[in-house]
This record gives structure tokens, sequence and C-alpha cells, in this order.
């Protein structure tokens, strides 16, 4: 590995990464690798033993964890390279809240976007990655047009939509590769848009009212949340370019 990669070992780190966002397990890795390149992961993994990849720690049962083996923190690799007019290159440690910042200016968004924007790109293409526009295009792997991916082989690999480690890295829960760059689409950005919240009485209500307005294809944006505010709410958040009213909860 070259001289600016940083192979740590200190208690405070190694004892900051023992967890993650469900704080149910705990597991202490033998070192974190900060990566700066595809390449320093690549070397790691080919020097044998447990590596996992963990980008912002927001698993729930220490899927981004690891026990006596080396922990790579992906934040490393968090630059967006490029912004094209239909994509944007970015690294697989960057976060969404990154990524949109620097496509916003542009006038262009990525067509999925996870409610929480503090994720990390390479982390939810491992899940799949859905939000409150995939009744219309679908999950955040589904936008993807070529992957920089790490196998666990070590050899760092190229790859398009049609090919069999592309199928298997989106949503393979980082079991075939680690995701150090992505190339993914990107559409037009509104300038403006209609931003409603409704409640409804029950969940039966609410489900009928989404169900309503995603098969309508009337809105942009559909989510449904159950919140407890003092009692149980059901509440439905719409966006959309134009105005398109959600159905009253009758």
């Amino acid at each position: 590995m070259g001289d600016e990669v940083a192979l740590l070992r200190d208690s405070a780190t190694l004892t900051r990464v023992s967890t993650d966002f469900g704080g149910m397990i705990r597991r202490r890795p033998d070192a974190v690798l900060v990566p700066r390149t595809a390449a320093d992961i690549a070397e790691v993994i080919r020097g044998g033993g447990p590596v996992t990849a963990r980008g912002r720690g927001h698993s729930t049962h220490g899927q981004s964890l690891v026990d006596s083996g080396v922990l790579v923190d992906m934040t490393g690799l968090g630059a967006v390279h490029r912004v094209e007019p239909g994509h944007v290159v970015v690294d697989g440690g960057a976060s969404w809240r990154t990524v949109l910042g620097a496509t916003l200016p542009h006038g262009l968004t990525p067509p999925v976007l996870t409610d929480f924007l503090d994720l990390s790109v390479g982390g939810t293409l491992s899940l799949g990655g859905i939000g409150g526009t995939s009744h219309r295009h679908g999950s955040q792997a589904d936008n993807v047009l070529e992957l920089e991916v790490v196998t666990g082989t070590g050899a760092v690999v190229t790859c398009r939509p049609g090919s069999d480690l592309f199928r298997a890295v989106l949503g393979g829960l980082g079991q075939c590769g680690i995701i150090t760059r992505a190339t993914i689409k990107l559409i037009p950005a509104p300038s403006t848009v209609l931003h409603r919240k409704v409640r409804y009485p029950d969940t039966a209500s609410l489900n009928a009212a989404q169900r309503d307005l995603v098969l309508g294809g009337q809105c942009d944006y559909v989510e449904g949340f159950i919140v407890q505010d003092g009692g149980w709410s059901h509440v439905l958040e719409t966006v959309s370019a134009e105005d398109h009213t959600p159905p009253g909860p009758g």
C-alpha cells in the first residue's frame, strides 16, 4: 500500500467502528483501512483474512462490522468525480447528500434518493436502495450505468448491465464485491414542487390512498408513514411538479 494509505490500529478508532446504527452487535476489527484508491482495498483483500466494508455504519445488525479482521472505512473514497448531462460518476463512499449537492447546481438529480441522505452510495446500492420515487424509477440499483468493484479475489473490475458481476453486486449485501465507484443516471430536477402531507384515520385508508396515487401516476414522490405523536398518526407525503391533491381521508 502507498505511503498515504492509513491503516489504523489505535484503540479509539477500533472502538468507534466496533458498533453500528443498530447498536445490538459489537465486533472489534484488528485494523481499519482508510483507502485512497480501489487498489488499496484490493491489496488488503489479497493479503487474506476477513475484510468488511463500512460506509456510514447504518447497518442494523452488524453487517458493517468485522471481528479480528480489517474494516475498510469507505469514507476515504468519498469524491464526486464528474457530472455529465445524463449521469454522475461518484465514489462508493460518497454520501447521497454529497452527490445531490454536486448535481443540483446543474439542474439534475438521481432518480431515486433515500429519505436519509447521509447514507453512502455503495452501501445503499449493495442493498438495492428505495425511496419515495421508486414507484416511477425502481430502486437506486436500477439506475446504475456502470460500477467499479473490488472482488473477493482482490481484482479491480469495471462492470456494466448484462454482466454477472454487475447483477450480483447490486443488492448483493457486499457478498460479491465492494463497490468503489458508480456511474449513476441523472434526470432533470424540478425547479419548484408541490409538497403535501395528509393525515388518515387508519392504516387501511392510508394504504388505499397510497395505492391509488401510485397506480394513477399522479405524483412523483409518494410515501406513507405511521408515526407516534401522542397516538398513532397515519400520514401520506407526496411531492409533485404539478398540483395533484392526494385524495382526502374520506
